[in-house]
């Protein structure tokens, strides 16, 4: 997981449960935000209200939770760009190690 790897190994159980955690509040808060603008479009509804009424709060719904899905495409294919960039440019600061030793690396110390 691309969210863990930079991370110390004693330290990637904490960082998965905040990514889950994350990911869990982050859902949690977007349906309650499209249902806002859901029901912000329709307004007051009767018992049984016909599909032609429900029409528009699907349509603003919907097209927001596609706004944020590209939204938040863009955002990550951004970030992983920088991060790609930022490892390039370690690479090439760090010397080369000679052939024949092998050394493991575990995190940053």
């Amino acid at each position: 997981m691309a969210a863990v790897t930079v991370i110390q190994q004693a330290d990637t159980g904490l960082a998965s449960g905040l990514v889950n955690t994350t990911q869990r509040i982050g859902s949690g808060v977007g349906i309650v935000l499209l249902s806002a603008l859901f029901t912000a479009r329709v307004g007051q509804l009767p018992a049984h209200p016909a599909q032609a009424r429900l029409m528009p709060g699907f349509q603003a719904a919907f097209l927001d939770a596609a706004f944020f899905a590209l939204l938040g495409a863009v955002l990550t294919l951004l970030v992983i760009r920088g991060k790609q960039g930022e490892a390039q440019a370690s690479q090439q600061a760090e010397p080369e190690a000679p052939a024949g030793s092998h050394q493991i690396r575990w995190g940053q110390h």
